[in-house]
């Protein structure tokens, strides 16, 4: 990723509808895991600075016809190389290499 696009996303995780939607990520997760994505310390700020740093990948998608990414942490652009702008319009079936994109599909309709 370029330095002017790092620039762009480093600080995406303050926007406040981020930080909601980090909210929403991680009480999802807690609901379907019964388990933390992460330590739930300090406020909701604090949960998505955490949330988009962290050291694996965390990315959710809207439930659309073909489904868009709507969010994509730090580890998640770089594994991309996409800047936000672009991850935010990338379908979701997109994530898997070609090869593997059936059976994602598979996998996703039995969830």
């Amino acid at each position: 990723m370029a330095t002017e696009d790092c620039a762009v996303t480093s600080q995406i995780w303050t926007n406040p509808a981020i930080v909601e939607w980090s909210q929403l990520l991680l009480n999802s997760f807690r609901h379907w895991t019964k388990r933390e994505l992460l330590e739930r310390v300090g406020n909701p700020d604090y949960q998505s600075h955490a949330l988009f740093h962290s050291p694996f990948v965390v990315v959710s998608h809207g439930m659309e016809e073909d489904p868009l990414l709507n969010y994509g942490n730090q580890i998640a652009l770089e594994l991309w190389e996409l800047t936000w702008e672009k991850l935010v319009k990338t379908p979701s079936r997109l994530t898997a290499e070609p090869i593997n994109r059936a059976e994602r599909e598979w996998m996703l309709e039995q969830a």
